[in-house]
């Protein structure tokens, strides 16, 4: 499958999976012809706009059709795979003319190697998880279609709050699900008492060199909660702690376990 048609599948895809999981206000999942598709006045307004901004904007009838004319999805997402029989159970039900197949990927390496398939143009996947790491790899080989997901989201057309939608340099990134970061501690080597309960517990500097901070960090989680600028200067004050930078969860929780952080 060529790259270019596999991003411009994936935007289909991705638009009618939102509909699927967060869309109630139209229970008939039956797509709209494509010959059937009639864009009114308001919906030319904002093609007009995100055409002006050199950005695509596609209407939900749009996106139907688009997904009826495909009539698959193939998912690599980020959840854990316990949920994959509900999420095609609950799916396919909705849109019973798209066959949905939920595939695995874990582990770093595994990652690279689909980053490379996409690249390549081998993968046949139109939906994967992407970590901020990746935005600027896929913005360099062509893999993120210009959408305008904001002037989507408020017109409707998506089901998703425009406030999910953030600009990078890659372009719009939508995020469409939430994640929980906690600060993890050795109760061998500190007490429940001691332990740092909030982000700015941990800049005391009683735990200089006792930290561990990984460098897939989950600081610009907090985008919307603090600004950029407070995000900046709280990643400088960490870093005064001179904390252990690692990458991934899994080694640092063993190293942690055993006694070297």
């Amino acid at each position: 499958m060529p790259v270019q048609r596999l991003m411009s599948v994936s935007i289909v895809a991705l638009a009618i999976f939102l509909f699927a999981v967060a869309c109630s206000s139209d229970p008939d999942p039956t797509p709209t012809p494509v010959a059937d598709v009639v864009v009114d006045a308001r919906i030319q307004a904002l093609k007009d706009e995100s055409d002006a901004k050199g950005l695509r904007f596609l209407s939900r009838e749009e996106i139907l059709a688009g997904a009826q004319r495909e009539g698959k999805l193939v998912v690599v997402p980020g959840f854990d795979d316990v949920a994959f029989p509900a999420v095609k159970k609950a799916f396919e039900e909705r849109y019973p003319f798209i066959s949905l197949s939920i595939e695995a990927v874990s582990g770093s390496a595994a990652g690279e190697r689909l980053n490379f398939d996409m690249m390549s143009g081998r993968a046949d996947v139109d939906i994967v998880e992407a970590s901020s790491d990746d935005w600027a790899l896929y913005a360099e080989n062509g893999l993120l279609l210009p959408f305008d997901y904001e002037a989507m989201a408020l017109a409707g057309e998506l089901a998703i709050s425009p406030e999910a939608i953030l600009y990078t340099d890659a372009g719009q990134i939508p995020f469409f699900g939430s994640g929980i970061d906690v600060i993890a501690y050795n109760t061998n080597m500190v007490s429940a008492e001691e332990s740092p309960k909030t982000w700015e517990d941990c800049l005391d500097p009683k735990w200089k060199n006792m930290i561990a901070v990984d460098t897939n960090t989950a600081l610009p989680g907090l985008l919307g909660a603090w600004t950029e600028d407070q995000i900046v200067e709280y990643a400088g004050k960490i870093a005064e702690n001179d904390p252990l930078f690692v990458r991934g969860i899994t080694a640092t929780l063993v190293r942690m376990l055993g006694g070297e952080i």
